[in-house]
């Protein structure tokens, strides 16, 4: 992780934090754990994107549109208890008929960040697209969601880099790298 990536996290709350910005991983006091390109991540990305909890009738469409229904809320209450054993994963939570991430995931952070006007903060945690490197195939639903959250997500990164730019050269200072 870089520097900057650990001083926009290390504001006293980075004991643990799911980094969905770039490559997937796990950032644990510094330390770094890789995360595989399997289902369960692609549950817990889009679940600790929203800014909501997400119904489970939501999650089916997602990732079992055109399968029967009972068939679809057994695979995924399989999935859920699946990744509910992972390590990683203790920020993704479910009850009744929702299911939310209650940890700290830097695509939340990062449109705080943007949304409060912190520049240099959204700049150091925009690591890379959405789930760099994933390519969920079987999965058409989400892969449309993450071709759709990807390009936002990098619209707001541009608009984060255009509005320092302009703020630094507005304050007399010289043009700085993003």
């Amino acid at each position: 992780m870089s520097p900057s990536t650990s001083a926009a996290l290390s504001d006293g709350e980075a004991q643990r934090t799911l980094l969905l910005l770039g490559e997937p991983a796990l950032e644990t006091g510094g330390e770094l754990l890789a995360l595989p390109p399997e289902v369960p991540l692609w549950l817990a990305a889009f679940v600790a994107c929203q800014q909501e909890p997400v119904s489970r009738p939501e999650l089916l469409e997602l990732l079992y549109p055109g399968v029967d229904a009972d068939a679809a809320r057994n695979r995924l209450r399989q999935l859920l208890h699946r990744a509910r054993r992972l390590d990683w994963t203790a920020g993704l939570s479910a009850s009744g008929e929702v299911v939310h991430w209650t940890g700290r995931v830097d695509a939340r952070l990062f449109r705080q960040a943007c949304q409060a006007g912190r520049w240099s903060q959204a700049l150091a945690l925009y690591r890379g697209p959405l789930l760099e490197g994933q390519r969920p195939t079987g999965f058409p639903a989400f892969a449309a969601w993450l071709d759709a959250e990807r390009e936002d997500l990098h619209a707001a990164w541009l608009d984060a880099a255009l509005s320092q730019a302009g703020e630094l050269e507005g304050a007399g200072s010289p043009a700085r790298r993003c």
